[in-house]
């Protein structure tokens, strides 16, 4: 199915014309859901907030990650050491004995805890692929990709995190698979049936170039 000829930002909730978005590949259209001057005036404000001088979050993990503040102390803190700095920004969102850790609310306010980026996660998840619970429970029950067969490591490698694969002609969730299988089989504009068919046509074709080489060995 062919991608529409136009779209309504969500953020300016102008109709426009699909060139004015962005892809992502996650949105059953493949587009953004905001057009790109709205990403673009989102992206200037955020350059220019600071926190007000005097402000004792200045020059700490708080004011750089949560805050965003580009002043100098906090540009500082993020390129010193961006390790130290990526592991300190998830324990700067909310006081460790705050109940919204691990909660949208949480997630929403900025938390990078653990439990909040897993609440996050699973509000994408209900936004984008119009998640079920039993589909939630089946996503975080899988160990494996129904692909290629091999078990989840999103912790030591980003091509073998779970992903939902979906399809994005008709929006209906196909399964849980590996980051680096979805990209093999994923195009924007084919619908199930046609990757199907396209399948087919590679098993066929490999098979005929197999038999080919076997009467080749057997020649020779």
């Amino acid at each position: 199915m062919a991608r529409v000829a136009s779209k309504t930002c969500t953020r300016c909730g102008e109709s426009k014309t699909t060139s004015f978005f962005g892809l992502d590949r996650h949105k059953a259209d493949g587009l953004a859901t905001i057009c790109k001057s709205c990403r673009n005036a989102r992206q200037r404000r955020n350059q220019k907030r600071t926190l007000p001088p005097g402000d004792p979050r200045h020059g700490t993990v708080n004011g750089a990650s949560n805050y965003g503040c580009t002043c100098g102390p906090c540009r500082q803190v993020r390129s010193d050491d961006r390790a130290k700095y990526n592991r300190d920004a998830r324990q700067a969102g909310l006081p460790v004995e705050d109940l919204r850790h691990g909660t949208q609310t949480g997630y929403a306010r900025g938390c990078k805890c653990d439990p909040c980026r897993e609440a996050g996660s699973r509000y994408q998840r209900k936004k984008t692929y119009n998640f079920t619970d039993a589909q939630e429970e089946a996503f975080q029950a899988a160990t494996h990709c129904e692909l290629c067969g091999g078990p989840f490591h999103g912790e030591q490698s980003f091509d073998l995190r779970k992903v939902v694969d979906h399809d994005h002609s008709a929006g209906w969730v196909r399964g849980f698979i590996h980051d680096r299988c979805n990209k093999t089989l994923y195009d924007g504009e084919c619908s199930t049936e046609e990757l199907l068919r396209q399948a087919k046509a590679k098993v066929a074709y490999l098979s005929r170039a197999l038999e080919r080489q076997k009467e080749t060995s057997k020649d020779g």
